[in-house]
């Protein structure tokens, strides 16, 4: 099985995507900069219109929705062009997944730094699978806790006693795969 990215794609082509990514994180911070210049200004005239009104502005004139409008509205906002610079290589996405996170230059770093090995940063799919679930983890102990929590408010909820007794057969066989996992550890 081909997996080796430059082995799929043709060396014209993956020119070609590479330079479209470029423009696409470059117009992605350039929309964001207006978007916020714009909300300054209205604010600074005492113009009484809001954030989301200005996003359905600038999304008309762009050809992109109010949400992503604001999305690079907020990523521009979030990181300094100092630090856009800084990491200039890698795309708008990088650095949205990155601003979710306290050590967002970390993740950032990271990022650049795996061009050593590959000749490209880090995609954000590498990314999310290296930063998003270590912090997201749960000790066997909070996982029990959620699963007891889970137990009393399917009680709670109105729902048909077969049906009860499925979702109370699953929690327990989470219960008895976190205890399998600890014993066997």
């Amino acid at each position: 099985m081909i997996t080796a990215y430059e082995k799929i794609i043709p060396p014209d082509t993956v020119s070609e995507l590479i330079a479209i990514g470029q423009s696409v994180t470059q117009n992605a911070w350039r929309i964001g900069d207006i978007t916020n210049d714009c909300i300054y200004l209205n604010q600074l005239a005492g113009n009484d219109i809001t954030k989301q009104t200005i996003y359905q502005a600038v999304g008309a004139f762009v050809g992109r929705a109010s949400r992503t409008v604001r999305f690079y509205a907020e990523v521009s906002e979030f990181y300094p062009k100092t630090i856009r610079q800084q990491f200039e290589v890698l795309s708008f996405d990088h650095f949205r997944f990155a601003m979710k996170f306290n050590h967002w230059s970390e993740i950032l770093s990271y990022a650049t730094n795996n061009m050593d090995d590959r000749g490209r940063p880090a995609s954000v799919d590498h990314l999310i699978a290296v930063f998003s679930y270590p912090e997201q983890e749960q000790e066997d102990n909070n996982i029990l806790e959620l699963v007891a929590n889970l137990r009393k408010a399917v009680y709670k909820i109105p729902m048909p006693g077969d049906i009860r007794r499925l979702v109370i057969d699953a929690l327990q066989r989470i219960v008895e795969a976190v205890e399998m996992v600890k014993t066997n550890g």
